[in-house]
């Protein structure tokens, strides 16, 4: 199956205005508490440059249908990409997401937009340990809730977003998604449905958050391989951001405020959140924290006889301190009793990429750059561990250097700009005391790839997924990677 690209030009030119976009947005400073409703609408959705130059590409595009989706194979054999439709471009928050039954099978999920009233969770499979996907499959389809806000004293539109997760547990493929009810757009909830069939049927969805959410965003997901499930989310449900979690277990599904922020105004309204089930029986939820304008990660605990997160500590407090939104929260995971955790800040200048890692219990973390020899901006770092305890990181990083721009400047140095961005993978061996130096993975100068996923696969193998925007348009990639040495098999 063929698709008509528009002319290079015209992708160049927009590609510029969402480059643009991005950085606007992420370089935007607050103008104080009066601000903070729009800041935390800001988040919830690309910024109005970014759907501007959507609507450009609408309406000059020599496309195919929106609803198209297409799936190639890249020059790279080791590579696999979805196209994905013109309305995409607004999106620049979401990504892929992996996950794996331990053998050879591989699923691949994302949202995509298929309509202006519509967006659709599509779900792909390999059966040869992600060497190759089938056609990817419409597994839901939800309408699109828009409502208006006041950004800097300026009106502006939002969307809602799928914010899809995946996990497999036990024999079960789990997938979880935000939908507007289809009588009363403006409610939305947060939902679970498992599969028993390797992804070809589901079944009824579940509802995770409660009533009193509102517009669940920034949402993650955990499985345990006892059978409890976790998801963490923002909303604003107190006039204010602020992280909450689902825990189920069995047919008992126990929600929790997981910290309600200084003062009780919330967290830093934009960054995902991270939630993992420790085989203890506790509940563990990470976040960017904003507290006295400073913007660094934090850690709630729930332990497993508590109905209510204890107060949370600090990864890596008071460093960072910054009045704007990064739009990039933590990754997070357990092996041998440690918990590790990365994630992005600026607090010496150029963003780059932090590992911390604490005993269970203890936390008191040591905090190390990942590469810090590294010349380009980072970002967006995500972490896999498989039962080896080798650990697995991946980032997306410019092909540009960073702005040698001191802390004290204003923190001016965001999103890169110029020949584009590529997908960073660093390995650990020693449980995280130290990294090897980071490796690009597929570089394609002019392309700006992002938010990586990563997950062991069972040969020891690597499996990557990130999104992609270049002159050809956007697409959704996956990368096999034969290099490293993994685990053969993969922890739940």
């Amino acid at each position: 199956m063929a698709t008509r690209r528009s002319p290079v030009w015209m992708y160049g030119l927009v590609m510029m205005l969402v480059v643009g976009g991005v950085a606007l947005g992420y370089l935007m400073p607050e103008r104080g508490e009066s601000e903070k409703a729009a800041d935390q609408d800001r988040a919830e959705t690309a910024t109005a440059e970014l759907s501007s130059a959507a609507s450009l590409v609408e309406q000059t595009a020599d496309e195919a249908s929106a609803t198209e989706t297409v799936v190639s194979e890249d020059a790279d054999d080791s590579a696999v990409s979805f196209d994905l439709t013109r309305l995409d471009f607004r999106d620049q928050i979401q990504a892929p997401q992996i996950a794996s039954d331990g053998g050879d099978r591989v699923w691949l999920a994302w949202d995509s937009r298929t309509g202006d009233e519509e967006q659709t969770l599509f779900l792909s499979t390999s059966v040869d340990g992600g060497r190759g996907f089938d056609s990817p499959r419409a597994i839901r389809t939800a309408s699109v809730y828009r409502w208006e806000v006041m950004v800097r004293g300026q009106p502006g539109k939002r969307e809602s977003r799928l914010w899809p997760q995946i996990a497999w547990q036990a024999g079960r493929l789990l997938v979880s998604w935000v939908e507007p009810l289809p009588d009363n757009l403006a409610t939305l909830r947060l939902y679970v449905s498992e599969s028993e069939d390797g992804g070809a049927t589901f079944g009824e969805p579940r509802v995770l958050s409660s009533t009193d959410a509102v517009r669940p965003t920034f949402v993650a997901f955990h499985s345990h391989a006892d059978g409890r499930i976790a998801a963490s989310w923002l909303d604003n449900r107190h006039r204010a951001q602020q992280p909450f979690a689902a825990i189920v277990s069995g047919q008992t599904a126990d929600e929790s405020l997981v910290f309600a922020g200084q003062d009780e105004k919330g967290i830093c309204p934009c960054c995902n959140t991270a939630v993992l089930l420790a085989d203890d029986g506790s509940t563990l939820v990470a976040f960017r924290n904003h507290k006295d304008g400073f913007r660094d990660m934090w850690l709630a605990v729930k332990p497993a006889d508590d109905s209510t997160f204890l107060a949370p500590v600090p990864i890596a407090g008071d460093r960072w301190k910054f009045d704007g939104c990064p739009h990039d929260g933590p990754s997070m995971a357990i092996h041998d009793g440690m918990l590790h955790v990365v994630w992005m800040d600026a607090h010496e200048g150029p963003q780059r990429v932090y590992h911390a890692r604490a005993r269970l219990g203890d936390w008191s973390f040591d905090v190390q750059p990942l590469d810090a020899e590294a010349t380009g901006t980072q970002g967006h770092p995500t972490l896999a561990i498989d039962v080896a305890g080798v650990l697995h990181v991946a980032w997306d990083e410019s092909l540009d250097p960073a702005s040698a721009e001191s802390p004290a400047a204003g923190h001016r140095h965001g999103p890169p700009q110029g020949s584009g961005r590529a997908i960073v993978y660093a390995v650990s061996r020693d449980g995280g005391q130290s990294f090897a130096a980071g490796r690009k993975l597929a570089v394609r100068p002019g392309a700006f790839q992002t938010r990586p996923a990563v997950m062991p696969l069972a040969d020891g193998s690597l499996g990557f997924a990130w999104n992609e925007l270049s002159d050809a348009g956007k697409r959704i990639v996956w990368h096999r990677d034969d290099a490293p040495t993994a685990a053969l098999a993969v922890r739940e």
